[in-house]
């Protein structure tokens, strides 16, 4: 079985990829806590969430994004 289709190998691959949070101790920098959480990036968020009206989180970033296209 070719390495890449193998799903136990690509466990092992992300596993082997995660990575600490530089500014935020004891977390794994994974997207939700990039887009969401992490302290490098709230500048960033409270702007958009300026533009927004509104809060962006996991559960309605999709919902604000396709309102955001009709505006």
């Amino acid at each position: 079985m070719d390495a890449q289709a193998d799903p136990k190998r690509q466990v092992v691959d992300r596993e082997e990829t995660r990575r600490d949070c530089p500014v935020c101790p004891n977390t794994v920098e994974d997207t939700e806590h990039v887009f969401f959480n992490c302290i490098r990036f709230e500048e960033g968020r409270e702007k958009l969430h300026r533009q927004l009206q509104d809060v962006a989180r996991p559960e309605n970033i999709v919902q604000l994004m396709l309102a955001d296209e009709k505006n």
